[in-house]
Formats: structure tokens, sequence, C-alpha cells
């Protein structure tokens, strides 16, 4: 849906502090399965912007499966928010096996997987990340990747740029 447009974005008033505080409680029982644990660093209290929730959800979940299935070995996700006034950037970051830098430029690619030992016992069809980078667009963000300068941690960056009212200033109008 998202490839053709045939998706239309409901924006609304959301705070997106919350809304992560909900999701990672949500997905406790799998950090649990997984033998992990995970940080919440909000760095306020709240901060609301005008974003489509479903989207939102939707990009958070691929992102925090994506940090569990290949981060579980590190046994710890961090997740991040930096807030200003005209922004907020969201970190999320696993210990896990770090993506080799021959991949790092293709990883949001529609169907590429990281090498196979990264790969070999998730499965996965190499969309979820491709999949979070339309996503982030759509909503008016960019998603980045960085390896930590140690090799040991991956860490995922959503970027969204807002104005004064809230409202995604890149938001890609529907087609």
């Amino acid at each position: 849906k998202l490839s053709y447009s045939k998706q239309t974005t409901n924006m609304q008033p959301i705070d997106i502090i919350t809304l992560l505080a909900q999701l990672l409680d949500e997905f406790y029982p799998v950090f649990e399965n997984n033998e992990m644990d995970y940080e919440y660093h909000p760095d306020a209290s709240n901060f609301v912007i005008q974003g489509d929730a479903t989207l939102l959800v939707r990009l958070f979940d691929n992102l925090i499966n994506n940090a569990i299935k290949y981060g579980k070995e590190g046994k710890l996700l961090i997740v991040k928010t930096r807030t200003q006034k005209e922004a907020i950037t969201v970190d999320i970051i696993n210990f896990g096996k770090v993506i080799p830098q021959k991949d790092l430029d293709r990883v949001f690619e529609k169907f590429y997987r990281a090498e196979s030992s990264r790969n070999s016992a998730t499965g996965g069809t190499g969309l979820g990340l491709a999949l979070s980078s339309k996503l982030a667009k759509r909503l008016g963000g960019d998603l980045f990747l960085e390896r930590s300068e140690s090799g040991k941690g991956t860490s995922f960056i959503l970027d969204l740029k807002i104005d004064e009212a809230g409202r995604n200033l890149k938001l890609e109008a529907p087609r």
C-alpha cells in the first residue's frame, strides 16, 4: 500500500514520548522470551507531534522487532529521545551482531539482507527495514543507521523535523 500510495495518512496530535513508552511496555513479553532488558531514556516528559499513529506504531514496531531479532546476544535494547524545539530524534540501539560495513548502505533496500551470519537463524524477507524507511519518509522524517565506534552496537535513528504547531515539515503529500 505504501509503495503505491494507496494508504491515506491520518494526521493527529500524538505524544511520541508516551507512544514509545507504551510500545516498549507491550514488548515486555518479547524481551523476556529473548532474555533481554530494555532501557527507555526520554529527554522530556512529553512531546506532541502531528503524526499518523498507525504508521508510527508500525515504524517503531519494525525497528524494535529488528533490534530484538538481531540484538538479543547483546541482552539490551536502549531507546533514547532527543527533543528540540523543531525536531525529535529517536535512537533505537542494540548490542548484538553488528552490521558489516559493506552492508550499511544497503540495509534499507527492499529484499536486501545483510550477510548470512546475521540472518541464517532469524529468517525474514528483507522487507522490514525497507518498509521502515518508507514509513519514516511518509511521516516526514529520515531514518539512518549508525554503528558504534567500538563495533559493539547498532543504532537506528529516526529524525522528525516539525514546526511550531507540531506539524511534520517534510511530510510527504499523499498522491
